[in-house]
């Protein structure tokens, strides 16, 4: 968020800068108050920040874009980290840890006066009351190890899909970076996302993210295969051992069966026509096409090293415009 700051400033396009300083306070409002209003705040500034910059001419508008892209993702770890912890209303795991420590205090008042009222040697007394103490720091150790145990298989896992998360993502993309057999990586993409959350709103955009997560275990759940939630509506596919012409088949196959579920949000008529009215800020009416999902296919052929995991995700920069034209777009690395 300093580098998109840094860059909007220097510019000197006060627009820009003006959308910047407002997505930061509502994220110090959240991150303050911990109230949900100020983090959907922050998700729709953000959107209209991105739209903003989308129509730009900013000459380093694709840098611009990918920095708001992981600043979003990275305040989003951070709200979800923060309910898992409880931080704002005692909830969660502090509110685990408070229960546990009230139960010991309850038990401990009963113990004690129920011990003093039957035994009247103070060194039988003081070695009950050491034994209460010691359970209860064995009893916060196990709060503490199943506390992090929780927030570190959260972090592997994306809290909507249930997916393999960034860092299970990175590992995996590190590691078939350098395996020496045929691999296929691919990128998926949502197409007019934004307008069909603008249109029905996160619940069923969410709703519809969770959908094609179904509909790639469905398909893509084999041997050999990892599938993976970037984030929003980005989504990675690795496949080893597999043949391209069986691999693309399966992703016509799923970009069909998303387009046809997407359809169940429009109407007949929208449906019929092939887009959705729908009005911009200004109250101009565009008619925007239903949501469908693009591909991006790299196929890294035998031998073929891979020096960094960025050269894959710099093939894919460079593929994304392409597959948004054209539904799917492929590229073999020899």
């Amino acid at each position: 968020v300093h580098a998109l700051e840094a860059r909007l400033k220097k510019s000197g396009n006060s627009t820009l800068m003006a959308e910047m300083l407002t997505l930061r306070r509502h994220e110090k409002d959240f991150m303050l108050r911990g109230l949900k209003d100020y983090h959907h705040d922050f998700v729709r500034h953000a959107r209209l920040f991105e739209e903003k910059l989308s129509h730009s001419h900013h000459k380093d508008k694709t840098l611009l874009l990918g920095h708001l892209t992981q600043y979003m993702r990275e305040f989003e770890r951070f709200v979800y980290y923060y309910e898992i912890v409880g931080r704002a209303n005692n909830s969660g795991l502090i509110g685990k840890a408070s229960e546990v420590a009230q139960d010991f205090s309850t038990a401990y008042e009963t113990r004690y006066e129920s011990i003093a009222q039957h035994i009247e040697r103070i060194d039988t007394l003081e070695r009950i009351t050491l034994l209460f103490i010691t359970l209860n720091l064995l009893m916060l150790v196990t709060v503490i190890m199943l506390s992090r145990r929780e927030i570190e298989h959260a972090n592997e896992r994306n809290p909507l899909t249930g997916l393999n998360g960034n860092n299970r993502i990175n590992a995996h993309l590190q590691w078939i970076a350098k395996h020496q057999t045929n691999r296929i990586v691919i990128y998926f993409d949502f197409d007019y996302f934004k307008p069909f959350n603008d249109a029905f709103g996160f619940k069923k955009g969410d709703e519809i993210i969770h959908a094609f997560a179904m509909q790639l275990k469905e398909i893509f759940g084999i041997k050999y295969h990892f599938i993976g939630h970037i984030g929003g509506d980005d989504f990675i596919v690795v496949c080893e051992k597999a043949h391209f012409e069986k691999t693309l088949k399966r992703v016509e196959l799923i970009a069909e069966r998303f387009a046809q579920s997407a359809k169940s949000y429009y109407t007949d008529h929208e449906q019929l026509c092939g887009f959705k009215q729908l009005k911009d800020r200004f109250g101009q009416e565009h008619d925007l096409p239903l949501l469908s999902v693009s591909a991006s296919i790299i196929e890294i052929r035998k031998h073929r090293l891979i020096s960094h995991t960025e050269e894959i995700s710099q093939h894919f920069s460079i593929m994304k415009e392409s597959a948004k034209k054209s539904a799917i777009c492929a590229v073999s690395l020899l």
